[in-house]
């Protein structure tokens, strides 16, 4: 039996729902696209449109025998996706990590295999310049950074080796890149780590924070750059001695110097899984997956929080008697926000992806909970440290084939006392196009072109393509909640452009006429 419900608020027309997907394997991350989302799992790739209902499906079917493990999807500039998944072998190395390009329709374009053995990924980013740049760890054993072009040749890797691992890296307003990550002094305490590295991945500074204790540590997840150029860390905290697990943050300024520090503890749970978005008034939202004590499902939360890291509010999401992860956190176009990761009942058996897409206060329409945490303010230490970084060119020609595959949708799913298999609740939502969250005008235009957006928040990349899918303009700006932002295209020869925009967490296009 398949339940499908909307319901959203009226006063607000944004879109609103948890669904989950059985057909492929257990969810991993999810992002936006054009129109709608991608998300992908146990080697299967589901693209939604706003609402949350299938467009297509595709499982990547590996050379040979290999069990397909993927891990992240991003959308591309072209509109199609790229892929990077963990692939097991039966051959020598056995494991390899392989970067995919899929088009708009999932169709295989190329892919690329990076035969390193124990590796596994961890992050993957679009780059400036269209390329991709992403890492790769071996367990507590470093990491592996690589940046290769739209085609997926390597252009640099530097490997960064010490007992830790690196988890995520963002690209920064200036064209470098920041990375977090941990330090482990096991069976000591760890260090979350803040390195920052140039566009040739040279090491610019690097510095370590938290753990001095021989029961006390703390780990960096992702990373965020804020409107004022610092950054954002969240992660975990823990405290063997006195059995706390709780989620951590902490703020830099661009230099890596530490502003403050909190942690958030629920009594009786553990942390694990995150996710950080920035916002223009300084502020951040934090997301987790909480594991709660005996044998309770586990559930998404998210945490809204001031420059200053103070709560603003809280929202968790419940699942009855099934598990669902957070795998990954993103921004919306219309102020929303996007939960994707997996879900797992045990009687009857299924498992899948799970999407909750939120309002901009992270109301869902169902299945919400309260949850009260407390935040404690820290007192963190930091200092430099110094990483032997070795370059690495592991990169190889791979082969995969796409074919068709099937999803079931379950939406708003294991509620029982709002579900219905009529009511589609919704006001004023088909006015609402996510990929057309910004207008352009004058169009046609001669000289100049102006964005206009009441929904743009944060850094963009703003790039201009012609028909031959080749970029011909390249400008960043940081948007205001209202905004006009005007480019001189009065070089561009007469034709057909299309105008891409991206935050690094999303892309947005629209195509204008140079007369």
């Amino acid at each position: 039996i398949i339940f499908f419900i909307h319901v959203c608020f009226q006063t607000s027309a944004q879109i609103e729902f948890q669904k989950s997907y059985t057909g492929g394997g257990l969810g991993e991350k999810a992002s936006c696209a054009d129109s709608g989302y991608a998300m992908i799992g146990g080697g299967v790739i589901i693209r939604v449109d706003k609402f949350g209902d299938t467009l297509w499906s595709k499982s990547i079917i590996n050379q040979g025998t290999g069990l397909i493990e993927g891990y992240i999807i991003q959308p591309t500039f072209d509109n199609g996706f790229i892929v990077l998944e963990h692939v097991f072998i039966s051959v020598s190395p056995y494991n390899i990590s392989v970067l995919m390009k899929i088009d708009s329709n999932g169709n295989y374009q190329w892919s690329k295999a990076f035969n390193m053995g124990d590796w596994y990924p961890t992050t993957l980013k679009i780059a400036e310049d269209s390329g991709f740049i992403f890492t790769l760890r071996s367990v507590n054993s470093g990491s592996v950074v690589i940046k290769t072009n739209q085609y997926g040749d390597v252009e640099w890797s530097n490997r960064f080796i010490f007992n830790g691992d690196l988890l995520d890296i963002i690209v920064t307003d200036n064209n470098a890149y920041i990375l977090t990550g941990y330090e482990l002094h096991y069976p000591q305490y760890d260090n979350a780590l803040l390195v920052k590295i140039d566009s040739s991945g040279n090491t610019i500074w690097s510095k370590r924070y938290g753990g001095n204790s021989a029961t006390k540590g703390v780990m960096g997840q992702r990373v965020v750059e804020d409107i004022y150029g610092g950054y954002c860390v969240v992660g975990n905290y823990y405290d063997i001695q006195n059995y706390d697990d709780s989620l951590y943050v902490f703020k830099t300024n661009s230099n890596g110097d530490l502003q403050w520090s909190k942690k958030f503890c629920p009594v009786s749970n553990a942390y694990t899984d995150y996710g950080v978005l920035a916002f223009s008034d300084g502020g951040f939202l934090l997301g987790c997956t909480v594991k709660q004590p005996y044998f309770v499902p586990t559930l998404p939360l998210l945490i809204r929080i001031d420059s200053n890291g103070d709560t603003l509010w809280t929202k968790a999401y419940s699942s009855g008697a099934n598990n669902i992860s957070l795998k990954s956190l993103s921004s919306t176009t219309d102020n929303g926000f996007l939960i994707g990761g997996s879900f797992y009942q045990y009687a009857p058996p299924a498992y899948g992806n799970y999407l909750i897409k939120t309002d901009s206060l992270g109301n869902s329409g169902c299945n919400e909970i309260h949850f009260p945490i407390t935040p404690t303010t820290q007192t963190n230490i930091e200092n430099n440290i110094s990483f032997l970084s070795t370059p690495d060119d592991p990169s190889t020609s791979y082969d995969i084939t796409l074919s068709n595959s099937s999803v079931t949708i379950t939406e708003c799913p294991y509620d029982t006392t709002i579900l219905s298999d009529t009511a589609i609740l919704y006001s004023g939502i088909d006015n609402i196009n996510l990929s057309m969250n910004f207008n352009l005008f004058p169009n046609p235009t001669t000289n100049s072109i102006h964005i206009s957006s009441s929904s743009l928040i944060g850094i963009y990349s703003i790039r201009i393509y012609n028909l031959l899918g080749q970029q011909m303009m390249q400008q960043k700006h940081t948007f205001s909640s209202v905004e006009n932002y005007e480019m001189d295209v009065e070089e561009l020869p007469k034709g057909y452009y299309q105008i891409a925009l991206s935050n690094g967490k999303e892309i947005l296009s629209k195509g204008f006429v140079k007369e």
